[in-house]
């Protein structure tokens, strides 16, 4: 068996969507024997994981599954092992700086944030 990655994707739809388009990506973990059945099982989750109510009685709120994303093997895992990376250009760079440090410092502070952000 092996751990894949899959980014799943849905579309969030409120009332009849006439609204700025609205998405959300899902990163899961999965445990499969086979490239295709991480892939079936994430199909799986998708399609489990629609979602429609009404909220405040008035508006319909969905969640609709739009597809797979990305699909990614794990290495072997191992302390300190890469999972993911991401590159920014970002034009305020003492603003990210900033954030990050913030973010530092909130972690440092309550240790348990950073299981209650996953």
């Amino acid at each position: 068996m092996s751990y894949y990655l899959a980014t799943i994707c849905y579309e969030i739809i409120c009332g009849e969507g006439k609204h700025t388009p609205q998405f959300e990506e899902q990163v899961r973990l999965l445990d499969a024997g086979t490239r295709e059945q991480a892939m079936q099982a994430a199909q799986e989750i998708g399609n489990q994981e629609l979602l429609s109510w009404q909220y405040n009685q008035a508006t319909k709120v969905e969640w609709k599954f739009l597809g797979i994303k990305e699909l990614s093997c794990l290495p072997d895992l191992f302390h300190g092992a890469e999972l993911y990376q991401q590159h920014h250009e970002i034009e305020h760079a003492d603003g990210y700086r900033n954030y990050i440090k913030d973010k530092t410092i909130q972690l440092q502070r309550k240790p348990d944030y950073a299981i209650h952000s996953i």
